[in-house]
């Protein structure tokens, strides 16, 4: 069974006393680069620290701006805040009782955990809405849905009379269900380890000294850049979709230098457009891998990889496909991707390339 655990109760005063007050997640989750919650007036957020107050069955949810802990990037009195999301209860309900008795004996039982688990469902369904009605009605674009597992794994029950917090855990297979992802023993609930490629070491920096200039960054690199820092936040979707943009990009480069330098004379525009229609990204990647490195070298591609992704890509574009595979699986198939691009740009010693217009099946 489950222990309740107690801290110093650190607000939030701004809900008024309507029953018993419980901190249910931390949101928003947001796209990385971008403000790190909502754009707001300082003025305006400091007087509506409560944005939003939504009634849903037993529940009301509460939505509160937190005050910064240090001073944010500010312009023209706008600032960016992360938001806590609370609920209340009554004073008469059923949950009174046994969440003193819970307190008292330092335990969770059945019942506590049932309504646990109603409130973090609940709360999870509210806060998704919410945060579509941020992006959609309110031009909060760069806000994510709150996935977070760590977030939604208990609740805290706010006991402001006695001035402290109790955390309530649940399980982690709620948790897992609910947010449709796996606890991985690797990671630390939170982010996947990230993707560690290379540690400089003394002799790095010795060669530093003598390193050249080195081309500008490509798009493609750019791309599958961005697909292995994907990865590593759980956004597997758009990990999928950048690294075949990625893919894409440099295929059709190696395409138009062997045209304007195998078959000079064809407008090269014309046929990149045509060939993207007729034939799929991965066909025409290993084309173009296969003129370059007629013999396999300098090392070999694994297609199987690369196919699985490119199956991958159509499944989320084509048909709205969810369900990703396991973190190791999607990691390696990026880092393919990105073995692939790596090999075409070193071949080919472009410059800076111009992203394709179009993304092919």
């Amino acid at each position: 069974m489950n222990e309740i655990t107690y801290a110093p109760l650190l607000g939030p005063y701004s809900v008024e006393d309507e029953g018993y007050l419980f901190r249910v997640a931390a949101l928003p989750d947001t796209i990385s680069g971008a403000p790190m919650g909502v754009l707001a007036h300082i003025a305006w957020a400091a007087t509506n620290p409560v944005i939003k107050r939504v009634e849903s069955g037993e529940f009301v949810f509460h939505f509160i701006i937190n005050s910064p802990y240090s001073k944010p990037p500010e312009y023209d009195g706008v600032t960016y805040f992360s938001m806590t999301l609370y609920a209340t209860v009554p004073h008469d309900h059923p949950i009174g009782p046994i969440l003193q008795t819970a307190i008292r004996d330092r335990t969770i039982p059945e019942e506590l955990t049932q309504f646990a688990e109603r409130l973090l469902r609940q709360g999870f369904n509210v806060a998704c809405n919410f945060i579509d009605v941020l992006r959609h009605s309110f031009d909060q674009f760069w806000l994510c849905r709150p996935n977070n597992l760590l977030s939604w794994s208990s609740i805290t029950y706010c006991s402001r009379p006695d001035n402290k917090a109790f955390a309530m855990p649940v399980g982690d297979n709620f948790t897992s269900e609910l947010l449709r992802q796996k606890w991985d023993a690797e990671s630390d609930k939170t982010f996947q380890p990230k993707i560690v490629l290379k540690h400089l070491s003394q002799t790095d920096l010795e060669q530093l000294d003598h390193a050249k200039e080195a081309t500008a960054q490509t798009f493609a690199d750019e791309m599958v850049s961005t697909a292995l820092v994907e990865v590593r936040l759980n956004r597997f979707r758009s990990s999928v979709l950048h690294a075949m943009i990625a893919i894409e990009a440099v295929a059709k480069r190696s395409l138009e230098m062997l045209l304007t330098t195998k078959l000079e004379g064809l407008p090269a525009a014309k046929v990149i457009d045509s060939v993207s229609r007729e034939v799929s990204t991965l066909t025409l990647a290993k084309v173009v891998m296969n003129t370059f490195y007629p013999n396999g070298e300098p090392s070999a591609i694994d297609w199987t990889k690369l196919e699985s992704l490119h199956t991958l890509r159509n499944q989320i574009v084509h048909c709205g496909q969810r369900k990703m595979p396991p973190y190791k699986d999607l990691r390696d198939r990026v880092l393919e991707a990105r073995s692939f691009v790596r090999q075409m740009e070193n071949s080919l010693g472009c410059d800076q390339i111009e992203p394709p217009t179009s993304t092919s099946s």
